[in-house]
């Protein structure tokens, strides 16, 4: 047979990615992960009013109120470390699963019981404490901020 049957592969595309230092990665990623969450607390008022607003809600038939829920009732394997909690609640909400058919997050809702309870629990969590995986927790949270940015640049597009 002559030549390749199979044409050859295209290079695989690397998404952008906020690069995370593994030198004293503690600090280094203590202060990314504040500020992402800084960032969330500054999009919650920017989300549009074609977000749904989250409710306070328990029932798991709405998902409106999915972050409350989740916030309220969702715990790690031990529910007195942050650590498996953080990562559960993360998992539950915004894994990569969790996006529609044109990619984005379902889950992302505004308001009180929205992404302003998120950030809520993100500032009751001792991020020096040992556990937290920070790359890890970085990395998911620099999804949900690009998320919550390409909603508000969707909004002011002229």
């Amino acid at each position: 047979m002559l030549g390749n049957p199979r044409p050859p592969a295209r290079p695989r595309r690397v998404p952008n990615r906020i690069p995370i230092t593994l030198s004293d990665s503690r600090a280094v990623s203590a202060a990314a992960l504040i500020a992402y969450i800084d960032r969330m607390e500054e999009l919650c008022p920017l989300l549009p009013v074609s977000v749904p607003e989250g409710i306070p809600d328990d029932s798991p038939a709405t998902i409106d109120g999915k972050i409350f829920r989740v916030v309220n009732h969702v715990y790690g394997v031990e529910s007195q470390d942050p650590a498996p909690t953080f990562t559960r609640r993360m998992d539950v909400l915004f894994k990569r699963d969790c996006r529609n058919a044109i990619g984005r997050l379902h889950y992302i809702r505004r308001g009180p019981h929205g992404m302003i309870l998120f950030v809520q629990y993100l500032r009751t969590i001792k991020w020096n404490t040992d556990g937290i995986p920070f790359t890890t927790a970085a990395l998911k949270l620099s999804e949900v901020v690009k998320e919550m940015e390409v909603i508000w640049c969707m909004n002011n597009l002229p």
